[in-house]
């Protein structure tokens, strides 16, 4: 009796054990699938190198779009450097590899978007950690929103983010938006900073004589929408009593996206958003992806200064019509109907994103 005691005892000694050797072996296997993928991307070659940090791997294919636009103006402007994208999940076992044979002339460069905040923490913690290890090389952020919430803990982790960034010597902080550049600009004054477009605007998928069908809504139904569940529903709803061709859609795929995966999904959403005769979204890349193919889109905001922000760049365009009451839409909705766009010239935006080309070749 009194051994099955012993053993009983020993259960969770065991079960942790057991825990340790099934993490190491977890932390092996994938050290060896990061190490490979860095040095399949690397090649034969001697190119100074950008590794592009922060690159995503889910659903959501405005990500993948910034991915896809950003290496496009690195190989039509920077063609120097190579780029090597790196999953966000895999920061950590990336860096400790990066950091055995990054060379000076090398870059540490961060995937644009909207993740400097404390919404998404995970990636801003990883993104100080960089900041830190990789002191002695360039490092640049492609064009972001900053939002950190008005609570204790946002402004906690505001300070953290100014503190650490602060410390590189050679950091550039790019902003898509002007709310986003005056914060930036105010309080990090130990960095450069500059203002630019989102870095999808680098993209242009406009294309002639395109059938065009569907209303198509394109809705957040997560953390960043200002609409109420039974408001989305009730947009959708009205819409559908007026016609008969309205089609639901989003810019998250349904199922995670490699990065072998992402210029066909990527194609297929953009294709998706060409062939209807409007999009009502409060995405901000389901608007510039409207803008991209010159689609009439109606744009409703979201919880925070990105979309509006966003808009700004591109409110001249005759087809992307921004609303603050969700009452307005229906009647934009009849009114951009057979409308005769305007083209899309990304000429605006390509001046702001040379400046980003600028630090890298300098």
């Amino acid at each position: 009796m009194n051994s099955v005691k012993k053993v009983f005892k020993r259960v969770p000694y065991m079960q942790k054990g057991i825990a340790l050797v099934r993490k190491k072996e977890y932390d092996i296997k994938n050290y060896k699938r990061v190490s490979n993928n860095i040095n399949h991307q690397r090649g034969e070659n001697n190119q100074p190198i950008i590794y592009l940090f922060a690159c995503p791997r889910h659903r959501n294919l405005g990500d993948h779009a910034i991915v896809l636009a950003e290496k496009k103006l690195i190989k039509d402007l920077c063609p120097v450097y190579k780029v090597i994208d790196i999953y966000l999940d895999d920061t950590f076992i990336a860096a400790k590899e990066i950091r055995k044979q990054i060379k000076e002339n090398d870059i540490i460069a961060f995937n644009g978007g909207g993740y400097i905040g404390d919404e998404y923490l995970h990636a801003e913690k990883a993104i100080r950690y960089l900041l830190g290890l990789f002191n002695d090389n360039k490092c640049l952020f492609f064009p972001q929103t900053i939002f950190f919430s008005n609570t204790e803990r946002g402004r906690i982790e505001f300070n953290k983010t100014i503190e650490e960034y602060s410390k590189h010597p050679n950091l550039l902080l790019v902003a898509r938006e002007n709310k986003s550049y005056n914060i930036i600009k105010q309080n990090f004054t130990k960095n450069k900073v500059i203002l630019a477009p989102d870095i999808v605007f680098y993209l242009n998928e406009s294309k002639e004589n395109i059938v065009r069908n569907n209303i198509l809504t394109c809705l957040r139904d997560d953390v960043e929408s200002s609409l109420s569940v039974s408001e989305k529903n009730g947009i959708i709803s009205e819409l559908k009593k007026k016609y008969n061709n309205v089609k639901i859609t989003d810019t998250l795929s349904s199922e995670n996206v490699s990065s072998s995966e992402r210029e066909e999904s990527l194609k297929q959403k953009l294709d998706e958003f060409r062939s209807s005769k409007i999009v009502v979204t409060d995405r901000i890349h389901g608007m510039i992806f409207a803008a991209i193919t010159e689609t009439p889109c109606i744009v409703l905001n979201n919880y925070n200064h990105k979309v509006k922000g966003t808009h700004e760049w591109i409110k001249n365009l005759n087809y992307i019509k921004f609303v603050e009451n969700k009452d307005d839409l229906f009647k934009l909705v009849e009114d951009l109907q057979g409308l005769k766009t305007d083209k899309f010239d990304n000429n605006f935006a390509l001046k702001y994103h040379k400046e980003i080309c600028n630090f890298i070749n300098s």
